[in-house]
């Protein structure tokens, strides 16, 4: 049966994410919001602290926490910046195609450096004609010998002007819908990728959001995540991995707003 006591350990952590989140994440938010700046020091700060790649698996350099103790850190770190949070959770997403159906040589490749490097990585699904019905996607992949050739774009992608790598879903025939679609990893530098200008959003402007164009650009065989045709169901399998984290942060959010009233009416 679920408890919802916390066990020591996770007051612990709880309060550890909240002396973060009040100390480094709240005393700035309001300049990262105005100035659509990214919170580079406080993600390299999470980072050491094992507050970023929370899900990951401790084997490739992850904090390796269950759902529910990420939800504890993620509910914190947004009733300071929910930008910023949702910048530090970006790598339980764009991570986590490899990790649900990734090989364990693509594992060792694709996560373990990400997270020894300190880096970030993108989860590239939404285009601008495939948003709810992601069954839709038109970027294209075309076989050549040796891989694929991608074309396509993608829009509205989280920490894409920082992130060394891209899990991009893409079609090898757009009539087959979600049976035709494929996961495959794609690094942030390779010839043919191209970032479109960060988004002047009205919220969540602390967190890098941006448009990619894919221009003939090669992907290796080696770099396809789990087999041809099975894109869908990675895309799927890694929403409902995110979403908890993703309601935390409306969680941390809505309780600071609750606060900021209570205050005022005092």
């Amino acid at each position: 049966m679920f408890s919802s006591q916390l066990t020591e350990d996770q007051m612990v952590l709880q309060d550890m994410s909240r002396k973060f989140s009040a100390n480094e994440i709240a005393p700035v938010a309001a300049k990262h919001d105005q100035d659509s700046s990214f919170p580079v020091d406080i993600v390299q700060s999470a980072i050491e602290l094992g507050l970023m790649n929370l899900t990951l698996d401790p084997d490739y350099g992850g904090s390796g926490l269950s759902m529910l103790d990420a939800c504890i850190v993620v509910e914190e770190l947004a009733a300071g910046c929910a930008g910023t949070t949702t910048s530090l959770i970006g790598n339980d997403l764009g991570l986590a195609p490899i990790a649900i159906a990734g090989t364990e040589v693509q594992k060792q490749q694709f996560i373990a450096p990400v997270i020894e490097q300190k880096g970030l990585a993108s989860f590239c699904l939404t285009e601008p004609s495939a948003g709810s019905d992601f069954a839709g996607v038109r970027s294209k992949l075309t076989k050549v010998e040796g891989g694929y050739r991608l074309n396509g774009a993608k829009q509205w992608i989280t920490n894409s002007g920082y992130a060394k790598q891209f899990a991009v879903f893409a079609t090898l025939d757009v009539s087959l819908r979600e049976k035709g679609m494929c996961c495959v990893i794609v690094d942030a530098k390779a010839d043919g990728v191209t970032l479109g200008k960060h988004e002047d959003k009205l919220g969540q402007r602390a967190s890098d959001t941006r448009g990619i164009t894919f221009d003939d650009v090669f992907i290796s065989q080696a770099n396809l995540v789990g087999a041809e045709g099975k894109g869908f169901e990675i895309a799927i399998a890694t929403l409902d991995h995110v979403r908890p984290l993703t309601a935390s942060i409306a969680v941390g959010l809505s309780r600071r707003a609750f606060e900021f009233a209570l205050e005022y009416a005092k």
